[in-house]
């Protein structure tokens, strides 16, 4: 394609693009076409491949996936576990709202630890039972056909030499 080609593609394309209504027209110099440019590379550079695929598929539904991040990565679980600050004695309802927040902060804390510990200790039930059945059925392997064990006993071998 030489530029004479090139050059009138481009006027067919602009004509078709001045004579439909249907987009706004928008006219940018070299500088802020490169800059843009140079903008849209560094956020694809500073992203992976899922993370631009997530962009287009949540972009197209109207979401703004870089906004959702920020707010995602500010909200931190643990903060919002921790005992709150004592206050003074003196303000009964705010002493006793902050008793009750503590109590249900600490209740909350509770149950995710026991809940924890039992999901561990059933798994590790799980792991000893089927570790108990791999060892029921190689036994069970090892039993001949007259329910007496096999013996199994290194014989000599005889080796052929040529």
């Amino acid at each position: 394609m030489d530029f004479n080609t090139l050059l009138q593609q481009a006027q067919r394309l602009t004509n078709e693009t001045q004579n439909s209504e249907e987009l706004p027209r928008v006219e940018r110099t070299i500088s802020q076409v490169l800059q843009a440019t140079q903008e849209l590379h560094s956020r694809v550079t500073q992203t992976g491949a899922q993370d631009i695929q997530a962009h287009i598929l949540l972009g197209s539904k109207g979401i703004d996936l870089p906004k959702i991040s920020q707010k995602l990565e500010a909200l931190n679980a643990r903060k919002t576990f921790e005992p709150l600050d004592p206050i003074a004695d003196t303000d009964v309802r705010g002493f006793l709202k902050n008793e009750k927040e503590n109590a249900i902060l600490s209740m909350i804390e509770e149950v995710n630890r026991s809940t924890f510990e039992a999901a561990e200790k059933r798994r590790w039930e799980c792991i000893r039972n089927e570790w108990q059945q791999d060892k029921v059925k190689l036994l069970n392997a090892m039993v001949g056909p007259s329910q007496n064990w096999i013996d199994i006993q290194k014989l000599p071998e005889q080796t052929v030499q040529k």
